[in-house]
C-alpha cells in the first residue's frame, strides 16, 4: 500500500495515526437486494434484516414487518452482521449509519 506521509494536512492527536480507508475495512458487501431478497421472503414471526428503515440516531431499530425464516437467514449467511460492524445506508435518507451492537 502507498505511504500517504506526503499527503497529511495537518498533525494528529497524540494516540491517532493516519490510515486509508482500504487498510481499516476487512470486508466490505452490499445487500441482500435485487434477485437474493425478494418480498415474498419477508414472515410475520421470524428474524429480523436490517434495512436502511431499521438505521436511527446511530443504532439499529428492529422493525416487526423486516423479518425473514430461518431457511431464508441460512441462504443469505454470507450478510450476517456481527458486534461491532458497520452498516450503512445506500439507499433512501443517505448518511444513515450504525455501529452493530451485541443485543442487536
Amino acid at each position: 500500500m502507498k505511504c500517504i506521509e506526503d499527503e497529511i494536512p495537518f498533525e494528529l492527536p497524540d494516540g491517532w495515526a493516519w490510515a486509508r480507508l482500504a487498510s481499516l475495512i476487512e470486508l466490505f458487501i452490499t445487500g441482500p437486494f435485487g434477485s437474493t431478497l425478494h418480498k415474498s421472503d419477508y414472515v410475520t414471526d421470524g428474524i429480523p434484516l436490517i434495512n436502511p428503515i431499521n438505521i436511527i440516531d446511530g443504532k439499529v431499530i428492529p422493525v416487526d414487518k423486516m423479518q425473514v425464516s430461518s431457511e431464508t437467514v441460512k441462504r443469505l449467511s454470507s450478510f450476517k452482521v456481527a458486534t461491532n460492524d458497520i452498516v450503512i445506508a445506500r439507499r433512501g435518507d443517505m448518511g444513515r449509519c450504525a455501529v452493530v451492537q451485541l443485543a442487536q
